[in-house]
């Protein structure tokens, strides 16, 4: 079965910078509350890419608190999925498909996080671009008025809201929806042969 759009943001042109190593914007996240439970693909907007074509970015999901901090480390609770610099389109929302879906609950607070990466040697790489961001909050589901664009430093502590405190990447997430047994009255009849009785 195909995967639906879930969560959205289309608003904002900024150009927001991270990945480079003592400024504290070494990762980034990003928080999204589901109405589809599980996860499957996210999209983002880049303005640039690495000129070193083993350069990336790395993708997980995690859980968070209410201002978008992540619960857990590099890795979160699934996901993880290397995008070649190859992959990486500049100057379009472009989808990239997760590694393996990731199980979410239904109302719940998530983050998508992201790092410079470099996918020939899997490893962290400094590598300072830019992406597009809003400028305010346009993203703020019920329930989850923090979710928002969040930094972490090299070793994936110290969370801040830089820039105004309270922007939005553009992004979309992608679920596949639970298959539903259809209900007994609308199954297909069973066939019975001629003369049959039950």
């Amino acid at each position: 079965m195909a995967d639906i759009l879930d969560q959205k943001n289309y608003s904002g042109s900024v150009a927001i910078g991270f990945g480079d190593v003592g400024n504290g914007r070494d990762y980034m996240v990003q928080g999204f509350c589901p109405a589809i439970n599980n996860i499957t693909a996210v999209s983002f907007k880049i303005n640039s890419k690495d000129g070193n074509t083993n350069i990336g970015y790395k993708v997980w999901i995690d859980t968070c608190d209410a201002n978008s901090y992540p619960t857990n480390g590099v890795g979160g609770i699934g996901g993880s999925t290397e995008i070649t610099n190859a992959q990486l389109v500049v100057g379009t929302l472009t989808k990239y498909a997760l590694a393996t879906a990731v199980n979410l609950v239904i109302g719940n607070k998530y983050v998508m996080c992201f790092a410079p990466w470099d996918t020939v040697n899997h490893v962290f790489a400094s590598s300072y671009n830019d992406w597009v961001s809003s400028t305010g909050n346009p993203y703020a589901p019920s329930g989850f008025s923090g979710a928002r664009r969040v930094h972490l430093n090299t070793g994936y502590t110290s969370p801040s809201q830089p820039d105004s405190g309270n922007d939005d990447i553009l992004f979309e997430t992608y679920g596949a929806p639970a298959f539903l047994p259809q209900r007994k009255e609308n199954r297909p009849a069973m066939f019975k042969p001629f003369g049959w009785k039950r």
